[in-house]
């Protein structure tokens, strides 16, 4: 039986589990009409020039210019499609 319980609890675990993707990149632009961040992403699955959705309480002009890291609510990258940035830091130069 304990067998089984713990055996359940790590497949239920594993079913929920979501995993973010991590990035960096450098902010070319800021629409602020629909909050979003034009970044040009290093290396990686989503290397090259990528939007990105920015929460509404942030203020993405004053990204315009700065390397970031960032992750976003997704494990992977499609091009032509939109993530939502979950947590970013501005990289010193």
């Amino acid at each position: 039986m304990k067998k089984f319980l713990i055996i359940s609890l790590i497949l239920f675990s594993k079913s929920f589990a979501v995993d973010n993707l991590y990035l960096n990149g450098k902010v070319e632009d800021y629409f602020p009409l629909t909050n979003e961040l034009k970044v040009k992403v290093g290396d990686g699955p989503c290397s090259g020039t990528q939007y990105f959705i920015l929460d509404k309480n942030l203020n993405g002009k004053a990204l315009v210019g700065k390397k970031i890291n960032f992750v976003i609510d997704s494990s992977s990258c499609e091009k032509n499609k939109k993530y939502k940035i979950l947590k970013f830091m501005v990289v010193e130069e």
